[in-house]
């Protein structure tokens, strides 16, 4: 579990399989040759979102991190802090993506996302 302090409120934020399925499920890919067949892709498209700074994609993501630590936030508040001129967006993208890279779940794909991003840049 992380914490995250935005302008004096602390958030309790999971990165574990529950967010990890609940995200999943926002994105679904068609299988190629196999009709009805999806796979799912939330995570990833969540992953590079952050990377590429979506507000949206943030809102979302902190929203389903606090539900999924036992908070009751809600969709408002959230977008209340993102809103608010006191808040540092760019270190709150930073911090959510080292959030990615440090919980067992979301880890591996988030480094493999931005070693993909890194090689890309070259």
């Amino acid at each position: 579990m992380f914490t995250l302090s935005i302008n004096g409120k602390d958030i309790d934020l999971s990165f574990g399989m529950g967010f990890v399925r609940d995200i999943n499920e926002t994105v679904k890919q068609p299988i190629d040759g196999a009709p009805g067949v999806f796979a799912k892709r939330g995570l990833a498209f969540a992953i590079g979102s952050i990377i590429d700074g979506d507000i949206e994609a943030l809102a979302d993501v902190l929203y389903t991190a606090a539900r999924h630590a036992g908070g009751k936030v809600k969709r408002d508040e959230i977008d209340a802090i993102l809103e608010d001129e006191n808040t540092n967006i760019e270190e709150l993208f930073e911090t959510v993506l080292d959030f990615f890279g440090k919980s067992n779940c979301t880890a591996k794909q988030t480094k493999e996302m931005l070693k993909a991003v890194q090689e890309a840049s070259k």
